[in-house]
């Protein structure tokens, strides 16, 4: 047993296993509600005495996705709170500070780690130019393994005077800095191994985040425009698109396992590929219109960037 790791009894009790995980219990003394959750997941939460922030999202990190999916979210939706990303190789604890879905402040540090997680944060936090907001940003998209949780809180007061960087143009900016950190898978001979190969799920994945981004631009850029009637016209004229019609959501994104669906209509993943990939294109051209439409001076520039980011993110899905 690790000295970081706490052991549930036979008789409910917990028992930590060494003097870490002790100080990280003793600093939360109290009494506490166990929440529903996964059968190999714990989750407490502290009952009566003084009111704590909101607790939003709390989970772990295996890969860039989640965290990109939880920011688009936070950005479209002007969340108010800290973010706080803890990596497990390194032990940064990195935290951003959001106003109406902006970033306002950012820290990072190694926190001792027999410390509490807990403590109020964001007042305290340095005033950052741009450009150090944006390596805070970008930093902890970076984080590929760890944990993190997100608290509601109200920052008017630390995001008075400060610089506000929109999230919406990070994210879309933040893909090619993701792809330059993915070294390219290497080749034999000549020939493509496996692992330049995507999977079924990656390209179901890369697909859904591009048409999340198409959507999350035009519910900032140009609010009330849909693309999921157009492009549910174009799933339906397409062979393999209309075979996987099954898999399909209202907004256009695919159910990630789409393996029974692929089999019964007997695809491959490479015509999967070819026929996401034309999807996120054409949905790019429908919201290309959108954005100019509804602002004929900036739409073009806020069109173009839309349309880099989701070519970088479809990449592997090209034919």
């Amino acid at each position: 047993m690790v000295d970081d790791s706490v052991e549930v009894g036979a008789d409910g009790r917990l028992r930590g296993s060494g003097a870490q995980v002790v100080a990280r219990l003793q600093q939360r003394t109290g009494q506490y509600d166990v929440l529903p959750t996964a059968a190999d997941t714990l989750t407490l939460r502290r009952v009566g005495g003084e009111p704590t922030a909101a607790l939003w999202f709390s989970g772990e990190i295996d890969e860039h996705g989640p965290l990109w999916d939880l920011l688009g979210v936070a950005a479209h939706a002007h969340w108010c709170g800290r973010l706080v990303v803890v990596g497990a190789d390194d032990g940064v604890r990195r935290e951003l500070i959001l106003q109406q879905g902006c970033v306002v402040a950012a820290r990072a540090g190694r926190s001792p780690r027999g410390a509490a997680t807990g403590e109020p944060s964001g007042e305290d936090a340095p005033v950052a130019t741009e450009q150090q907001l944006e390596a805070a940003f970008y930093a902890l998209l970076a984080v590929t393994r760890g944990t993190f949780f997100f608290e509601e809180a109200a920052t008017d007061a630390v995001a008075r005077g400060r610089v506000q960087l929109d999230m919406a143009s990070l994210l879309m900016a933040g893909l090619d800095r993701l792809d330059v950190l993915r070294p390219a898978p290497e080749s034999i001979e000549g020939r493509a191994g496996a692992a330049a190969l995507p999977s079924m799920k990656d390209v179901v994945s890369r697909y859904n985040r591009a048409l999340a981004l198409v959507i999350q631009v035009l519910n900032e850029h140009a609010p009330g425009e849909d693309i999921s009637t157009p492009l549910a016209t174009f799933a339906q004229d397409n062979e393999t698109l209309r075979a996987l019609s099954a898999a399909r959501l209202n907004d256009g994104t695919m159910v990630l396992d789409v393996a029974p669906h692929l089999k019964r209509a007997s695809l491959s993943v490479k015509q999967l590929s070819r026929a996401l990939n034309e999807a996120a294109n054409f949905a790019v051209f429908v919201a290309e219109s959108s954005l100019l439409a509804a602002d004929p001076a900036g739409g073009r520039e806020t069109a173009a960037r839309l349309s880099r980011a989701v070519a970088e993110l479809t990449a592997a899905l090209a034919p």
